[in-house]
């Protein structure tokens, strides 16, 4: 150690002694610079958990890598970095992100972190059940509140979101665009063969073979793409409708989409005209498929 550094060892041991954390957490990341040095790192971390500066154990541990970390020296820090995540609250990553054979020592810490995502978890699910009753309760439609809803149901792990996700397709203030994602999130997991939804205010079964055919229709893989490149250069609210409009339209016509539906590029222009008319949309399935074939008679 030099003679720069030893001062400021002493400093340190000065600023603890008084109480003062703040002056020797500053201390410590000059000293850090110059000599890093496992045991400085510790009570540096050691600093930065009583003042509960835990991204800064993140953020170091990340500035050296995964490498340093897995160092046999450093190995007493490991529980400090994980220590640093459990007080953000970061219980996913830990449970995700970490690979837990390398660090095999540390399963109590695994375990308290999905202990405390379960419990995290269920508030959430209260949470949003309560927020869902009160958006229906409303007498307009809030798409910007009806699609965070839907965010923290997809944010939870499947078997906390599975008890939200048919609430969420049963009610009447969830967008078609969002209810199409829920769909498919309950596709990809889900071992039930049916689920309800509500669809233009109707209750509607849909099957699971169903919604795999209908999600490898090409209008289905492509329609939100193209609908956004078609729209460059128009107002972006209304862009985010129209995706909303086409994915309802799918969901409604579908096994007769070709029928009604020759190119996005059709569907695109006639809901315009829909629009610019000051039509309403459909607001059901039947009105769905008047609206394509007499736009295309009324506009051709």
């Amino acid at each position: 150690m030099t003679s720069n550094n030893t001062e400021l060892m002493v400093e340190i041991r000065a600023s603890l002694e008084e109480g003062n954390q703040e002056q020797a957490c500053t201390l410590l990341k000059d000293l850090l610079e110059e000599e890093l040095d496992p045991t400085i790192v510790r009570v540096y971390f050691e600093v930065c958990l009583d003042l509960a500066h835990f991204e800064e154990i993140e953020d170091f541990v990340d500035n050296q890598g995964e490498i340093w970390l897995e160092n046999p020296l450093n190995q007493e820090l490991v529980p400090y970095y994980f220590q640093s995540l459990l007080n953000q609250k970061k219980y996913l990553y830990l449970l995700e992100e970490v690979d837990w054979e390398k660090y095999s020592d540390y399963q109590l810490i695994k375990e308290q972190a999905d202990n405390l995502l379960r419990l995290q978890e269920i508030e959430i699910v209260q949470a949003i059940k309560e927020q869902l009753n009160n958006l229906e309760q409303q007498v307009d439609i809030n798409p910007e509140a009806a699609m965070y809803l839907v965010q923290r149901c997809l944010n939870l792990r499947w078997d906390k979101r599975q008890l939200i996700l048919p609430l969420l397709l049963q009610a009447e203030h969830i967008p078609s665009i969002a209810k199409t994602q829920l769909l498919q999130d309950w596709y990809l997991f889900s071992e039930e063969e049916t689920i309800l939804i509500k669809w233009h205010g109707k209750d509607r079964k849909i099957y699971e073979k169903a919604l795999y055919l209908l999600q490898q229709h090409i209008f289905w893989l492509e329609g939100e793409g193209k609908i956004r490149a078609l729209m460059e250069d128009k107002d972006a609210s209304l862009t985010e409708m129209l995706v909303q409009y086409f994915y309802s339209d799918l969901l409604s016509l579908y096994p007769f989409i070709d029928e009604h539906i020759d190119s996005i590029e059709e569907w695109l222009e006639l809901t315009l005209v829909a629009l610019e008319a000051n039509l309403f949309l459909a607001s059901s399935d039947d009105e769905v498929l008047e609206r394509l074939p007499k736009l295309l008679k009324e506009t051709h």
